[in-house]
């Protein structure tokens, strides 16, 4: 459960997410900028396509896929006279390059389709920043400070965005008064944190 209505999590990654204050973005376009910092995340250069995912999910599987391409290609195209089992057998030894090229393929595929629906990273990750930004901190931190203090949800909710936009003016300042706001808040966990830090 949320902290608050501006902390999302991303449906691929499980990642947490700030959402802009004053944000007028729908559910669409806040879950549209999460998916694309989760596929800048895994290297592409914007959100992988669902198709894409789902071939992902397949897994290891693949590789029995294209043993049975290959086995099915060999029993019912090879001119020799070679029994079928011989056949098969050579199907299934020829699964590893069937595969490499399936993955290539399918690979390119969707890199195409992905560089030109987003554009270049910069431009995407310039996009989805102006939605939605990593946050700096987790579900307890800033759940702990609201349970203390509701009030200071407007406050909290604008010092999480500046903390969570890496390079941006005020980030330092934004992550010691949230800090600050926690300390107060919990001074226990607070306590036990500075002595695990001291450990270390």
């Amino acid at each position: 459960m949320p902290a608050a209505p501006w902390l999302r999590e991303s449906r691929l990654s499980k990642s947490l997410f700030v959402i802009a204050p004053d944000s007028t973005a729908s559910e669409a376009e806040i879950g549209a900028a999460m998916d694309r910092h989760d596929g800048l995340r895994d290297g592409w250069p914007g959100p992988k396509p669902g198709w894409y995912r789902a071939v992902e999910r397949v897994g290891r599987w693949w590789y029995l896929i294209a043993a049975a391409l290959g086995s099915a290609y060999f029993i019912a195209f090879a001119p020799n006279d070679d029994p079928v089992w011989m056949k098969a057998l050579f199907g299934i030894s020829a699964g590893p390059v069937i595969l490499l090229v399936v993955q290539a393929l399918v690979f390119g595929i969707a890199w195409v389709q992905v560089r030109s629906a987003g554009g270049d990273k910069q431009t995407v990750l310039r996009e989805a920043n102006r939605i939605a930004r990593p946050s700096a901190f987790d579900y307890d931190r800033i759940g702990t400070i609201l349970a203390v203090d509701p009030a200071s949800e407007a406050e909290l909710h604008r010092l999480c965005w500046t903390a969570s936009g890496v390079g941006e003016q005020g980030r330092g300042a934004a992550l010691n008064r949230i800090d600050e706001l926690w300390r107060r808040a919990a001074p226990e966990p607070a306590a036990e944190h500075d002595a695990k830090r001291g450990e270390a």
